[in-house]
């Protein structure tokens, strides 16, 4: 009897080893299975489904945008105003951008509803791309443009007859590469494009250029006679950092780049048999080489998952370890239409079929914590030059920006008249902003009176703060935040909070964090109705902005604060009318 015991306890133990490599060692065959889950929604789905920090977003039949979770369950389901073409950007913090049939952009937030939409003046070729510091570029067959996180157009530039098989890629400093239609000798040509709309350089490639993705600080490129390589930057100069060459025994064309930004790797799959080649990012050293035995090319769906690679053509699929390792295998229903499909990180596949349907299959039994592969697009400030080689303002010298300085550049920036005035201007208001946050951060209690021009200017100040929230861009966020935190003149810090208002954009939540701070620390006191106000109304600003779940939770953390006994009727009042705002934007 207590062997029996014993026995059935080890049975039962090993089960889910045991479940585990018959999903591994039997490849599936989904004509005779039944689907784990099937939601129907309101048409089919038109484009392939993009990954997003909760699942998946796709447009659908009759001007519908859907968004899912990984297992294909709708969260949430948006009509839009126009007809959408077949594919769709998801940028930082899960903010979406929508192409119409008639060349309009549109950008929402995470939740679907709309922030903004503006007019191109030519046909956009495919999706907008996100440069480093959340400026957009759009692009069509011979021209490229770019616009601010707002909606305000900053420039435009007419090109070459472009590549459109290859999309624009970001460079370390925040350039846009783009390539050309024509070669030379062969060879393909790209145009170094800087953010403030100038060509900065050409560049003729070592062959026909197939595939460019953007990694870290630089570019991986594929070309048709199966080499790759890393195309990076040394001092503003582009330099190649690695040259994988085609060999007899080496890569060899088609091939597929799926980079992995967790561990500083690029995946190359080539060749007929389609082999998966694993390289270190930084080097060009290849860690590993092996089979993917899926003996196909013709790849209709490629995605990293917390689980291995997932590849898949129109008859089967397949999941890859990092050694080469098979995870599970699958064949489709060939009775099926399936027009996309989409991998999630538990070993899920979800099909989305002609019929208006969505199935969930179970490709392999997951044991224990599933792990997120979505990598987190993290936005940073350009490094602007001070190219005039001024000094700041000072009670020494003056004031650096005159009325009609300021003038110019504020409606430049509203107007979108920009072009490359952009960095000259971006270059002066960064230096300002930067010696403000200075004078601000310094003890003036302590008698140090020396050189506190912006101090002792705050019309000024105001001026400049006013020009940071027209800027569109990522810019000088650290340094408002900082004088949000340090500031003791109530006026300051009330303009410092009205500019977070306008500039909305938060994607690492600082702003609502520093709110947070403001009031828990008591340096705004329960009796400052005025700040108490001006917080609310930037709260709901960047909520509805933003969009994200965990914005809400934020933004009703600190709203729910001012319903304490401690502040005043008025605040607040004011914060149940905001609670309900942010109730009503359905985030």
């Amino acid at each position: 009897m207590k062997k029996l015991k014993t026995f059935i306890c080890v049975l039962f133990l090993s089960l889910p080893l045991f479940c585990e490599s018959v999903f591994v060692c039997k490849e599936i065959d989904f004509a005779k299975v039944k689907p784990a889950d099937i939601n129907v929604i309101g048409g089919s789905i038109t484009c392939q489904p993009v990954r997003t920090s909760y699942g998946y977003i796709a447009t659908g039949d009759g001007r519908q945008l859907y968004g899912f979770t990984q297992e294909g369950k709708m969260l949430w389901q948006r009509a839009v105003k126009f007809r959408l073409k077949n594919f769709l950007s998801v940028f930082a913090e899960d903010l979406i951008c929508l192409v119409s049939t008639d060349s309009k952009i549109s950008l929402l937030n995470s939740s679907g509803l709309n922030l903004w939409t503006a007019k191109c003046d030519f046909v956009i070729s495919d999706a907008p791309v996100q440069g480093i510091d959340g400026r957009i570029f759009v692009r069509g067959m011979n021209v490229i443009s770019c616009y601010g996180i707002k909606g305000t157009q900053r420039w435009v530039l007419e090109t070459e007859e472009q590549n459109l098989n290859i999309r624009p890629a970001i460079l370390g400093d925040g350039s846009v590469m783009i390539f050309l239609a024509k070669t030379k000798d062969g060879k393909t040509i790209g145009q170094r494009i800087s953010p403030f709309g100038k060509v900065l350089e050409e560049i003729v490639f070592a062959s026909v250029a197939k595939e460019a993705v953007s990694i870290s600080d630089g570019i991986v490129l594929s070309f048709a006679d199966g080499s790759t390589g890393f195309l990076a930057l040394e001092n503003g100069t582009p330099v190649s950092k690695w040259i994988i060459p085609s060999v007899k025994s080496g890569m060899s064309a088609p091939m597929k780049i799926i980079p992995d930004f967790k561990n500083d790797e690029v995946y190359f799959v080539y060749g007929g048999e389609s082999r998966i080649a694993r390289v270190n990012a930084e080097t060009g050293e290849i860690i590993d080489d092996f089979s993917s035995r899926i003996g196909t090319s013709n790849f209709c769906y490629t995605e990293l998952t917390s689980q291995g690679l997932v590849l898949a053509s129109k008859s089967k699929a397949c999941c890859v370890d990092k050694d080469g390792n098979i995870v599970w295998r699958v064949k489709f229903d060939p009775k099926k239409n399936i027009k996309y499909l989409y991998a999630s990180d538990s070993g899920y596949l979800v099909l989305c079929n002609s019929n208006w349907s969505l199935e969930l299959y179970q490709a392999r039994l997951n044991v224990g914590k599933t792990r997120t592969s979505f990598n987190e697009k993290n936005l940073k400030p350009l490094e602007v030059k001070n190219i005039e080689n001024l000094m700041p303002s000072s009670e020494l010298f003056g004031q650096v920006l005159t009325s009609e300085n300021l003038d110019e550049m504020y409606g430049a920036f509203r107007n979108g008249d920009l072009k490359e005035k952009e960095e000259k201007f971006l270059s002066l208001l960064s230096m300002e902003i930067k010696e403000m946050t200075n004078q601000w951060n310094r003890n003036k209690s302590k008698g140090d009176r020396e050189n506190l021009f912006f101090r002792d200017n705050l019309d000024y100040d105001c001026a400049l703060l006013e020009l940071a929230s027209e800027s569109e861009i990522y810019f000088c966020r650290s340094e408002i935040i900082s004088m949000m935190k340090n500031v003791s003149d109530y006026t300051m810090l009330l303009h410092l909070i009205k500019c977070s208002s306008k500039i909305s954009f938060d994607p690492d939540c600082q702003i609502l964090n520093t709110f947070e701070y403001l009031m828990n620390t008591k340096k705004i006191p329960p009796t400052e109705k005025v700040l108490l106000n001006a917080i609310a109304d930037s709260t709901l600003e960047i909520c509805k902005f933003m969009g994200r779940p965990a914005f809400y939770q934020k933004g009703k953390n600190i709203i729910s604060y001012m319903l304490y006994p401690q502040f005043s009727k008025e605040t607040r009042e004011k914060a149940v009318d905001t609670m309900k705002k942010i109730a009503a934007s359905k985030l």
